[in-house]
């Protein structure tokens, strides 16, 4: 048994597979022997996704400039001597307002991650 991608969505399939199990598409024997793919000279994760993909390096990306960015954040709101509170109550906000901050920043980390990757995979199957 052999993997092979399918003519019309291009995801990865079994070669004995009597359609495609993503598009529904009829899966002849001549079509799968024409569209073999081996998975030794592909890098495939366990879930079957290429980890060499454009998608993958734009997501790390996104991860990496994000990661930087909590970093400076944390950095300079935790480690400046300008944090001086008259009251628990004052702090008590700040410190609420902070966790708000950084739960919007991570949705729109989340949200960056899929605006992108779908543009990468985009460009990625247009590559094919």
């Amino acid at each position: 048994m052999s993997i092979i991608c399918c003519p019309e969505c291009n995801k990865e399939i079994s070669d004995k597979a009597p359609s495609c199990i993503h598009c529904g598409l009829p899966i002849s024997q001549s079509a799968s022997a024409t569209n073999q793919v081996s998975t030794e000279s592909k890098d495939i994760d366990k879930e079957g996704n290429s980890t060499n993909s454009v998608e993958k390096v734009v997501t790390q990306g996104v991860d990496l400039i994000f990661g930087l960015l909590y970093l400076y954040l944390g950095y300079s709101i935790f480690f400046t001597d300008e944090l001086k509170f008259d009251n628990e109550l004052e702090s008590a906000g700040i410190v609420f307002g902070l966790i708000i901050a950084f739960a919007v920043l991570y949705f729109v980390q989340k949200l960056t991650k899929s605006i992108l990757g779908t543009i990468a995979r985009m460009f990625d199957n247009l590559a094919r």
